[in-house]
């Protein structure tokens, strides 16, 4: 999904996953990202999943935010922008992609192919010789 590199502020250097949409940020207890910061309102802005547009940026009403220095109410994020909320910035990215168990099943459908081209091999030279 995405993760969210803070550039500034009291949590700089941090990284954070956004796993759920929408993501709520801002200074309320039931934002996502929870900020301290000047200039950041109680719900500031959200990330929201469109199927169309991807993920989308939306302020609210009242609050302002600037994407890659642009005044943005609602704007589509692509990996590197930088956000602003008030005095709070982060850059977007997209998060690495974990495999997990699917090495093995990777594996297992190499070995399975390898097989399969083998067998083949066999089978044209035993023709081929009759």
């Amino acid at each position: 999904m995405l993760e969210l590199e803070v550039l500034s502020g009291k949590l700089a250097g941090r990284v954070y996953p956004v796993r759920q949409f929408p993501f709520l940020i801002g200074r309320s207890e039931s934002a996502d990202l929870q900020l301290d910061e000047p200039g950041v309102w109680q719900k500031h802005a959200a990330i929201e999943f469109c199927p169309n547009d991807g993920f989308v940026l939306v302020t609210q009403p009242q609050a302002t935010a600037l994407v890659n220095g642009q005044v943005a109410a609602r704007t589509r994020l692509r990996a590197g922008d930088v956000v602003e909320c008030g005095s709070f910035k982060f850059r977007v990215w997209l998060s690495p992609v974990r495999q997990g168990r699917g090495v093995w099943y990777e594996a297992a459908v190499w070995v399975l192919l390898c097989a399969a081209l083998g067998a083949q091999i066999v089978l044209i030279n035993l023709l081929a010789h009759q």
